[in-house]
């Protein structure tokens, strides 16, 4: 308690001052708190959200390499019969008998599309933003691959050896990603998705036996 006497008012003043800058170093500090706080759920957020995008990337390329890869095991006869960087036809059996298949890119449906000679397309292959095709051809029958094209017709001087696939493949995101993460992220120009380049190969096989 301050006494009514001259001059007691000094203290009564520095005792309320003190307080208040107290008051005003506590709710700066707390403040500071629930700031790193913040920052440190967001970062823990977005470490989250980078981790569950890689891994549905990493998921989404070894589908769609399988389910391509799968699907052309079962080749028969001339095996491709042409190809080009967008569009490859190939024979396959199908209830005993050796078919013509033909796989594209459909741009508009974001897909690869399947049809079976006297059929019609159907999705084969969803989120496919953009497909391009090269062949690996023996022209000069040494039983090596001498030539990488992207248009290929079957030959009797041209022995196709590989199909080199590159698939551009779309994968759903949040925008709260961000920018690049050492050149990770490509994000498509208008649409909310990633674009993740997915590739491999495959062998024809027997191709130089007999």
């Amino acid at each position: 308690m301050c006494s009514a006497a001259t001059d007691t008012l000094s203290p009564c003043r520095s005792e309320a001052g003190f307080s208040l800058l107290e008051l005003v170093l506590s709710t700066g500090l707390a403040a500071l708190m629930m700031t790193a706080l913040m920052a440190s759920l967001m970062q823990f957020n977005r470490h989250k959200l980078v981790a569950q995008t890689i891994v549905n990337q990493q998921s989404q390329s070894q589908l769609a390499s399988a389910q391509v890869l799968q699907d052309w095991a079962d080749v028969c006869g001339a095996g491709v019969v042409q190809g080009s960087a967008t569009s490859i036809s190939l024979k396959r059996r199908h209830q005993a008998q050796c078919v013509t298949y033909d796989y594209a890119l459909n741009a508009s449906a974001h897909s690869l599309k399947r049809k079976r000679a006297g059929g019609r397309y159907s999705s084969f292959l969803a989120g496919v933003e953009a497909l391009d095709l090269w062949y690996g051809v023996d022209t000069n029958g040494d039983c090596g691959i001498n030539l990488w094209t992207n248009h290929y017709q079957t030959s009797v001087n041209h022995r196709l050896h590989q199909v080199r696939v590159r698939l551009t493949m779309r994968t759903e995101a949040s925008r709260q990603l961000g920018g690049s993460l050492e050149g990770r992220w490509v994000w498509h120009e208008q649409d909310s998705v990633l674009l993740n380049k997915v590739g491999f190969i495959w062998r024809v096989a027997h191709v130089c036996s007999g």
